[in-house]
């Protein structure tokens, strides 16, 4: 296989992974604040179907992100075989994942939901829907991806997805390394022409989160396989795309970007996709890349995993915790503040040390097949 560039060397998609991280959250805020308070006090009705938009955008830009920097990961550790490859994904993925829900749990027990009024549709309806007994918290970390388990972390149906395509990065990356260009786009296509027909046979949304049964979450599996198969693809063809770019007038350049918003607010992932892999290649022109590598994004970007899977638990403990003393859309904010340094705490506590573990986990898998 062609060389591919090493995570390590790519430190400006950290940063644009850490501001898609940082847009989530601001949404979440949004969504935690009544409609009265999003006209009258943040005094902007009208941008709620843009931060959609945008936090969508974010999420499958999670995918192809994950997509260009597991391709790499997997040249470089190929050798050591699948099996040390899944331990290590498993390993890096899931005691961040375990902690924020075990977290969200005891948050619960801790305070207990309040009657929150002035809230969001979705603080009643999505999150802390019912008391986090053992066999629900057991249920959440089983990752199925249903509508049943995700309200202690509702993030965490992009999480069952992540892992699943972690596992199949090994045959994906083949797929893109192998396959002609004609048959990986004609592959892409059918692939999302079969997912909308079961999406809409399974009564899911074209831009579905979870479903009502692990058939459903497993179709959710296939739709998203496009977005990392892009990813893969523009590792492999960075060097070219880059150097395509460098070529590009101002004029052109503009037009690429206009065609990248365009295709991100387009109501199908695959557009969605499309206009994300744009903003990736895109994110390595000079301009922009000493953006996204500035300290502040950078360390963003070091505890975006963190960050996400912890700012919904710390905005619920402090919206039910403080519920009355300040209005909902400011405990939103504050919540929201207080997960940057809730995040590097988990980065450090449980991230990072399991980062360090998955890899001894990968080499001693690997020195088992010697």
């Amino acid at each position: 296989m062609s060389h591919v560039a090493h995570p390590e060397r790519m430190a400006h998609l950290d940063g644009l992974r850490g501001l898609a991280a940082l847009a989530v959250g601001v949404y979440h805020v949004w969504l935690s604040t009544s409609l009265a308070d999003r006209a009258r006090v943040l005094a902007l009705p009208d941008v709620v179907p843009s931060l959609e938009v945008i936090a969508r955008f974010a999420v499958v830009l999670f995918f192809v992100l994950s997509g260009y920097v597991l391709t790499a990961s997997w040249q470089s550790e190929r050798a050591y075989g699948w099996a040390a490859w899944a331990a290590r994904r498993m390993v890096r993925l899931f005691p961040p994942f375990a902690a924020a829900a075990i977290l969200s749990a005891g948050f619960y027990w801790l305070i207990g939901p309040a009657e929150i009024e002035n809230g969001g549709l979705w603080l009643h309806t999505v999150l802390w829907g019912r008391e986090p007994d053992l066999p629900y918290v057991l249920g959440h970390l089983s990752l199925n991806g249903t509508h049943d388990f995700v309200w202690l972390n509702p993030v965490s149906w992009s999480l069952v997805q992540e892992l699943r395509m972690s596992l199949l990065m090994p045959l994906l990356v083949w797929a893109v390394f192998r396959l002609s260009a004609v048959s990986l786009v004609a592959g892409g296509v059918a692939l999302q022409v079969c997912s909308w027909a079961l999406l809409s046979r399974a009564e899911l949304p074209l831009q579905p989160f979870t479903s009502e049964d692990p058939f459903g979450s497993f179709i959710l599996t296939l739709h998203f396989i496009p977005a990392f198969a892009l990813g893969a693809l523009l590792a492999f063809r960075r060097e070219q795309m880059g150097h395509w770019l460098s070529q590009r007038g101002t004029d052109a350049t503009a037009a690429i970007w206009a065609a990248a918003l365009i295709l991100m607010s387009l109501p199908q992932d695959g557009a969605v996709a499309l206009g994300a892999t744009l903003v990736i290649a895109l994110s390595g022109q000079p301009v922009l890349r000493s953006l996204l590598v500035a300290r502040p994004i950078l360390w963003l970007g070091q505890v975006s995993y963190s960050y996400y899977l912890i700012h919904i638990p710390v905005m619920l403990a402090v919206i039910h915790g403080l519920h009355g003393t300040m209005p909902v859309w400011a405990l939103a904010i504050a919540g929201a503040l207080l997960s940057l340094p809730a995040a590097s705490l988990l980065f450090h506590a449980v991230e990072r040390p399991s980062i360090a573990l998955s890899r001894r986990a990968s080499r001693r898998i690997a020195a088992l097949r010697r």
